[in-house]
This record gives C-alpha cells, sequence and structure tokens, in this order.
C-alpha cells in the first residue's frame, strides 16, 4: 500500500525492519511502498509520497516491482542502495522513454534527487501522456493523463492493496483535495492548472507538427532580438509539449562568407516516435537539445524566400502525418532575392544606416558597392509564404523590433500566411509573444487542435 496509509485489515506484524515502522503505535505502511528514508526512521513526508506514487504507478505499467528480493529484507536493502530491479527486454517493449525515466527519478533513494513534489511528478506525467492518444500499446496511459489532471495518482484510485482495505491520512488528502495538510502543518500547494485546450482536436492518429524557421541573421545582434527570439522560441515549445513534433531552421546557411545569401538549414529535426502498427506519437521534450541548436551568433544576410522555398518539400512531407503550423520569427529586413539593385528606401543597408548608409543619402545597394543582394526581397519572401499557405500549411511571422520598411514586409507576409491578426499589428511581437498565454500560442493551438500546457515551476 502507499506510504501514509493505515492498514485496517488486522493482518499480524512481520518481524520490526522487515513489515513497518511505527509512530507512537501507528502503522505507516508495509515495506513495499516505503522509501529509503522511511526504512531508516524517518517519518513519512511528501518526498515519500512521491516515491510511494511512483512504486504503485511502476507496477501498473510493467506488471513487477521495482525493488527485487526474496526476502523483505532483501526488498528493504535495494530501496535503501537505490537499486532498480532489472527488467525483461519483453517487458520495456512499448514503454516510452519519457515514462520510464520520470518513475526512476521518483523512485531516487536520496529524497532531494526526487521531483520537486507531487505537483512537478505530476506535470512530468502529463504533458508527455498528451501525445499517447496515439494508440500507445496499453490503455493505462489514458487513465495516466487523467488521473495527472486530477492530482489523484496515487492516493484515490489505488483503493486497497494486497494487504487489505486502506484509509488516506490526513497528508495524502490535503494533496487530493488541494487543502491544507496536518494540524500544525505548512498547507499544501494548489492542484496545478489545467491545460487549455482550443475548440477542436487534431484527427486521431495524426501528429501536428510546429516548425520555428528563424531569422539568424547579422541585424538579429541588435539590442535583445536574438535573446527575445530564442525566448519566445523556447517558451511556444515548452508550451506545446509532447504533443506536437517540433523542428526548427536558422537562416542564412552560413556556408560561404559573412555575406552569405545561402538557404538556411534545419537545425532541429522534427521527430515521430514509431507505437507500431501504424501508429505514431510525438518525443518527448528536448528543451535543452533546442535552445543548443539555436545557440548559433547572428550572421549574414536575411534569405528568408529562399529558406521557407528549400524547406517546402520536408514540410509537405510533415503535413502528411498531421497538420503543420510555421512559425517565422524576423525582424523583416529580408533579402537575398533576385534584385541588383534598388531605390535607398528599399535597401538594407540605407534602411539600417550601416556601412555609411542612410535613408538621405543615394542608394548603397548597388552592384558596384558589392550590396546589390542587400534589397528588400519582399516579393520573393511573400511569394513563398504564399506557395506554403496554399498547400494548406499557415505561416505565423512573429516581428522584432523592425524598422518601418521592414514593418510594411511583416505585415505583407502575415496576410499572405492566412495569419493575419485583427490587432494594432497584423503579425506577432515577439516581445508580447514569449509566454505560454500569448496570442501565438493560443492561435497556433487552435489551428493544429491541441492544447495549451499551463507552466508548472517547482514549488
Amino acid at each position: 500500500m502507499p506510504v501514509g496509509v493505515e492498514d485496517r485489515d488486522g493482518a499480524p506484524a512481520e518481524p520490526a525492519g522487515q513489515a513497518s515502522l511505527t509512530r507512537t503505535g501507528a502503522l505507516l505502511g508495509t515495506p513495499r511502498y516505503m522509501s529509503a528514508e522511511q526504512h531508516r526512521g524517518a517519518p513519512a513526508g511528501p518526498a515519500s509520497d512521491q516515491f510511494s506514487f511512483a512504486v504503485a504507478l511502476y507496477e501498473a505499467v510493467y506488471r513487477q516491482a521495482p525493488f527485487a528480493g526474496e526476502t523483505a529484507e532483501d526488498r528493504r536493502l535495494a530501496v535503501l542502495s537505490g537499486k532498480l530491479a532489472v527488467l525483461p527486454m519483453h517487458t520495456r517493449l512499448g514503454v516510452p522513454e519519457w515514462l520510464h525515466q520520470t518513475l526512476v527519478r521518483a523512485l531516487s533513494q536520496d529524497p532531494a534527487a526526487r521531483h520537486p513534489d507531487m505537483y512537478a511528478l505530476l506535470a512530468a506525467l502529463y504533458e508527455p501522456a498528451r501525445a499517447s492518444r496515439k494508440r500507445t500499446r496499453p490503455a493505462f496511459f489514458v487513465a495516466l493523463a487523467a488521473a495527472s489532471l486530477l492530482g489523484l495518482a496515487g492516493f484515490a484510485l489505488l483503493g486497497s492493496s494486497p494487504a487489505g482495505q486502506v484509509a488516506v491520512t490526513p497528508t495524502a488528502q490535503a494533496a487530493i483535495a488541494g487543502g491544507k495538510g496536518p494540524a500544525g502543518g505548512r498547507p499544501t500547494p494548489p492542484p496545478a492548472p489545467a491545460p487549455t485546450c482550443a475548440g477542436q482536436t487534431a484527427a486521431a492518429g495524426t501528429v501536428p507538427t510546429v516548425y520555428f524557421v528563424v531569422d539568424n541573421s547579422g541585424g538579429m545582434n541588435k539590442g535583445s532580438k536574438w535573446t527575445n527570439v530564442r525566448s519566445m522560441v523556447d517558451s511556444v515549445y515548452r508550451g506545446f509539449g509532447s504533443q506536437v513534433s517540433t523542428g526548427a531552421a536558422l537562416f542564412p546557411g552560413k556556408l560561404a562568407s559573412k555575406w552569405a545569401c545561402d538557404p538556411g538549414a534545419e537545425v532541429f529535426a522534427p521527430k515521430m516516435d514509431d507505437l507500431g502498427d501504424g501508429g505514431i506519437a510525438a518525443p518527448a521534450l528536448r528543451p535543452g537539445q533546442l535552445l543548443h541548436a539555436l545557440d548559433v551568433p547572428p550572421l549574414g544576410a536575411t534569405p528568408a524566400a529562399s529558406t521557407l522555398n528549400a524547406l517546402r518539400n520536408e514540410l509537405l512531407e510533415q503535413k502528411q502525418r498531421g497538420p503543420v503550423a510555421v512559425i517565422l520569427a524576423t525582424d523583416g529586413g529580408v533579402s537575398c532575392g533576385l534584385a541588383t539593385s534598388c531605390e535607398a528606401r528599399d535597401c538594407d543597408s540605407n534602411i539600417e544606416g550601416t556601412y555609411g548608409c542612410s535613408l538621405d543619402a543615394p542608394t548603397c545597394c548597388t552592384a558596384a558597392r558589392g550590396l546589390g543582394r542587400d534589397c528588400v526581397d519582399d516579393g520573393g519572401a511573400v511569394a513563398a509564404v504564399g506557395e506554403l499557405r496554399a498547400a494548406g500549411i499557415p505561416t505565423y511571422v512573429v516581428g522584432t523590433d523592425p524598422y518601418p520598411r521592414y514593418a510594411q514586409v511583416l505585415e505583407a507576409m502575415s496576410r499572405a500566411g492566412g495569419t493575419a491578426r485583427k490587432a494594432k499589428t497584423g503579425y506577432y511581437d515577439v516581445a508580447d509573444n514569449a509566454g505560454r498565454s500569448s496570442p501565438l500560442v493560443t492561435d497556433v493551438a487552435h489551428a493544429l487542435g491541441v492544447c495549451v500546457l499551463p507552466a508548472i515551476a517547482a514549488r
């Protein structure tokens, strides 16, 4: 039975150190569900409840106890050493790695190494479990997601154990109700917030894809543009969790010089978990890997059009598995088009005041100055976005501190992508869209038929 419940069946006790620990005569639990600190004589606490729940969930998933031993003493020593039983290969098949690692952490013999609290554990179970609706092997995962949302896991659903009927202790009751703990104790945290879900739902057997196409040109070095864009990508990624497959590309490709107009390159490939029998699911979150992939110093020009054109086939391939949304983050200074010269009002160097150029001076975008490809390529960028829309792939344009001429480009791309907002700007301002509840996240979630997952901080 889970730690924190009382045995009411009157079963005879085993020798001390093997069957139970007592506190003023009250039975705290059976060794099967007791944490290492309890085996050492410490009283049960929130970390112990987490361990107990993890044991029960581990048994439900793998159909065997996490700690093996011929006798109760053998199992007690296994818990104290943190040595998990070896799982047969056939037992691991079909169990996602994210679930296994989440349980292993909760079963740590050191309380400090476990999840920050029960709510953090439930959050770690909830986000990836959303993807399990794509025909995972055991129907258990459906119940897991529901139990996680309600905060009942490990307490109310277990009901009884081989040892007999159980009664939930005040600590467990508080965890279920989200109220105060035992008299004199500190209040327990409130239940984790529920996700915000769109009115529609992604079709069963499909996995939506969010693909970031990110401007990594030299212009992104100005101010906090690059920092803000990376923060936006990270928060949007976490907001969708494992409901979607995620990809990212940076442009330019930087294959030549600092003036590179090379099409962008994929730096974070969208992945799918093969569930067998044709089933697919998005993988577990990889936020650290995504941010590392974006850890590239901005440099070069802004070939947005050629980048989107180069990615089109991959995006269409992803669309065969489910709906796709592109998030294009740029300051709007798109360049590298076919033009070899342009007026000062359309020349990036004149607009930004670089290389001794200005809007009041003659154009710097001439072949003679070597800046012929520095002309604003709004026609090429708008056409590329429009072709994606025609293929059923909307593009959500996120702008970052644009010059007035670049803001016009952002507006035009938003309209071409079919995502122009009825707000102050048709595009999304990166400064206002870095959170999980931002208009960008909400709108993309609605288009893909997924939920916006709550931010659950460690308490």
